[in-house]
This record gives structure tokens, C-alpha cells and sequence, in this order.
């Protein structure tokens, strides 16, 4: 459903570390939906059913840090706020696409079509695509968005959706 396991409501700095968050039956496991955030997620294990990181659309500009963490889900780590910019550092990033329609692209790291000028950045981090044939490492459907794992912008996708967002997105 629409559950939320951590609504980050809140400006300014925001630390998660050293927790198990099992938001298999959530829609989201953190959830970003205020600016300015700087949110620190260190020692993270967590899994969602659809976004397991995401920042919402209303959360321009908001700078995430993941380390040392385990992110399992649909849509792992999702960027739909303007200018957002998350940075992942020896971590491992489960895309984990047991979705049966045809069609539907999912991928470990997203930008969002709302995601303008966002940026994902990945270094010593172990990406996994399983199950699903439409699933990639990386997705881009943002103007002026990048996704680089270390150091390099080729194993990325763009892409004319990531889902079908009218009905599938929600902030």
C-alpha cells in the first residue's frame, strides 16, 4: 500500500545508522519529502516494496549519503526532486523486479522524469538487477540528470518513463 516505514519531514540534517528496516509490505522504506535535508544513512539494512530510498519532488535540492548500507526493492534508490543529489559509497544496491507487466522498467538507481539536474553518484557499490528482463542498473528520465557509478555513465539507461508515473508515482 502507501505506507511509509521513515517520513523524513523535517529541514535540515537527518541521521539514520545502524538499523533493519523491513518495509516489504510498504510502499516506501525512507522517504524524503522536505528542503532543504541532508540526510546521512550509514550501517542501513533495508527493503520496500517499491522505493526503498526516495526522494519526493518536494524535496529540491535535498543532499542524501548512503555508506555502508544494504538497499533492497522495486525501484531501489529513486531521485525526483529537483537538483536532489544522492551519493552511495560501499554499499549494495538490490533491484529486486518480481513484476509481472510488460512494459514496466525498473531499475537499482532512478531519476525520476521530475528529477531535473538530479544526481546519483555510486562508488565501491555492488549493484544487482534480479528477477524482472525490463529492470537496469540505471535510469535516467530527467533533463539534465546523471547517474555515475564509479566514475563512469555507461552502463546508464535514458529513458522515456520509468513506470507508468501517473498511476504508479506518489510523493
Amino acid at each position: 500500500a502507501d505506507a511509509r516505514a521513515i517520513n523524513v519531514k523535517v529541514a535540515g540534517d537527518v541521521t539514520i545508522e545502524n538499523i533493519t528496516i523491513n518495509a516489504a509490505k510498504a510502499q516506501r522504506a525512507i522517504n524524503v519529502i522536505t528542503y532543504p535535508a541532508n540526510v546521512k544513512l550509514e550501517g542501513v539494512t533495508a527493503t520496500a516494496s517499491n522505493y526503498t530510498l526516495n526522494i519526493a519532488g518536494s524535496a529540491n535540492g535535498a543532499q542524501v549519503s548512503v555508506k555502508d548500507s544494504v538497499l533492497t526493492g522495486l525501484c531501489t534508490v529513486n531521485v525526483a526532486g529537483k537538483e536532489a543529489k544522492v551519493t552511495i559509497d560501499d554499499s549494495t544496491i538490490n533491484c529486486v523486479d518480481n513484476n509481472a507487466t510488460a512494459g514496466e522498467d525498473y531499475a537499482a538507481l532512478s531519476l525520476h522524469k521530475d528529477g531535473v539536474k538530479a544526481e546519483i553518484i555510486a562508488k565501491n557499490t555492488v549493484i544487482n538487477v534480479t528477477e524482472g528482463s525490463d529492470s537496469y542498473k540505471a535510469r535516467i528520465d530527467s533533463v539534465g540528470g546523471k547517474i555515475t557509478i564509479d566514475g563512469k555513465t555507461d552502463d546508464v539507461v535514458a529513458s522515456v518513463a520509468i513506470i507508468n508515473v501517473s498511476s504508479n508515482y506518489y510523493y
